[in-house]
């Protein structure tokens, strides 16, 4: 501790006095308070705690994938922008949008094969093709409305998804050589018209 020939000690401080007019025997020079004193409790925690986004160990995301997904949302939400694992933050969501582009064209070629089966086998129409028609019709509303972006791209995907739709429906038919139009004769409106059936 400084004595009292020290210069940064005041004659007050010398006596035994502190800044604040109280006299004391045991009270240190300004310059060897800590820094917490006269703030407030919170700020004082805040000054004593290390900040969580500085030290927290965050799960890898190869190690454990939920519990990843879990502290990656928290920091978001936290706004702890330095935590987060951007790389695989970026992978994840080319890969969400990626998965929802397979859903539709997947959807879209199982109604395509059953509208199909439907005009060109009609000796075996069933309940069973009407009720997946309508199903896989219903899933691509919701899966549109979901993701309206997706729409404006269904000519894109049609082409593909007819193309896997013949292929399933031939197989399932029987058909030696293929009846279907080498393209898809059916218009977008009418593919996702709950009330439309081909050849009917």
């Amino acid at each position: 501790m400084r004595s009292a020939q020290d210069p940064a000690w005041t004659g007050a401080e010398a006596d035994g006095e502190c800044p604040d007019g109280n006299l004391t025997a045991h009270c240190p020079p300004a310059s060897l308070l800590p820094e917490t004193v006269g703030l407030p409790i919170r700020a004082q925690a805040r000054l004593k705690s290390p900040s969580p986004d500085r030290t927290t160990a965050m799960t890898s995301y190869e190690a454990d994938f939920h519990q990843w997904i879990n502290e990656q949302t928290a920091a978001l939400k936290a706004g702890q922008f330095n935590q987060l694992d951007v790389t695989h933050l970026i992978e994840e969501l080319d890969s969400m949008s990626a998965r929802e582009r397979r859903e539709l064209i997947n959807r879209l070629a199982v109604l395509l094969a059953h509208l199909l089966k439907w005009q060109f086998q009609p000796e075996r129409r069933c309940t069973s093709w009407r009720l997946t028609i309508n199903e896989q019709r219903r899933q691509l509303a919701l899966l549109l409305e979901d993701s309206p972006s997706l729409e404006q791209r269904l000519p894109e995907f049609l082409e593909r998804a007819y193309r896997n739709g013949a292929r399933a429906a031939l197989e399932q038919t029987g058909f030696l050589k293929s009846p279907f139009p080498e393209s898809c004769d059916y218009g977008i409106e009418q593919i996702l018209d709950e009330d439309f059936m081909p050849a009917e």
